[in-house]
């Protein structure tokens, strides 16, 4: 089938460049140009460590660590014994949950996401979303307190259960928002590739100390009682407080890349 299809877009050649050399300066609009007028495609990395491109890319990989933190905790603590303050859930209950935290919010990340960043805008929806965090974070402590309490999950822990979803729903939505940051941070098409790669290779690196991290931290809490077995809610919830942060350091408005 290639053999018989047809370019459709005229070809467009690359002025050569005698050399292509830059410097990070200390005005990012400045560092924005430059990049802009480059019209190759293998532009240094070492270009790119601006902080129109930096801040969106920060604000993605401290996201990864703490979402898979958060993620990591939800079977562990839903398989926990009561008495080390979890759920104890059984492996087909743990399951049910989960699947319904996946159905619900892939249903409403498609259904409503473009809706609800029309309405409030990217940064305001990214700040709410990553706002949810330490909420989300502190229904843990509630739920293992109802159940010592209550020595079963009834109304009121599975109220807790669905809290927390609604929350991590929203919490999501802070992916989609900060695609779009990284996108438009590229100056050029040209660059394009090389931001969302640095951003990817961030992300994963945190996505691999994320779990280690969280885990060991909530291993130790319960073993060593450390903060009635809660420190590792308050230590993840400092770091979402940072992430709120890097939020606030975004632009209020995305631009337009040229083309």
């Amino acid at each position: 089938m290639l053999f018989f299809l047809e370019e459709t877009l005229s070809t467009k050649r690359r002025p050569k460049l005698t050399s292509a050399i830059l410097s990070v300066s200390s005005d990012p609009d400045d560092d924005r140009e430059a990049l802009a007028q480059i019209s190759k495609a293998n532009v240094p990395l070492r270009s790119l460590l601006i902080p129109t491109v930096m801040i969106p890319i920060a604000n993605y990989t401290m996201l990864c660590f703490v979402d898979i933190a958060l993620k990591v905790l939800l079977p562990l603590f839903f398989s926990t014994p009561v008495y080390l303050g979890g759920l104890g859930l059984t492996p087909s209950s743990i399951g049910s949950w989960l699947a319904l935290f996946g159905i619900v919010d892939g249903v409403i990340q498609a259904l409503f996401f473009p809706k609800i960043v029309g309405w409030l805008g990217p940064k305001r929806l990214f700040c709410v979303s990553v706002s949810c965090f330490a909420p989300a974070m502190l229904v843990f402590p509630i739920m293992s307190w109802l159940m010592e309490t209550r020595g079963t999950v009834d109304r009121a822990v599975t109220f807790a259960l669905l809290s927390q979803l609604l929350l991590i729903v929203i919490w999501d939505m802070s992916f989609a928002s900060v695609f779009m940051f990284i996108t438009a941070s590229a100056p050029s098409k040209n660059v394009l590739g090389a931001i969302n790669g640095l951003g990817q290779t961030s992300a994963s690196v945190a996505r691999a100390v994320g779990p280690a991290l969280a885990t060991s931290l909530f291993a130790f809490s319960k073993e060593h009682n450390v903060l009635n077995g809660n420190a590792v809610y308050v230590i993840l919830i400092i770091l979402g407080g940072g992430l709120r942060w890097l939020a606030s350091q975004l632009p209020d408005e995305i631009k337009d890349r040229d083309e």
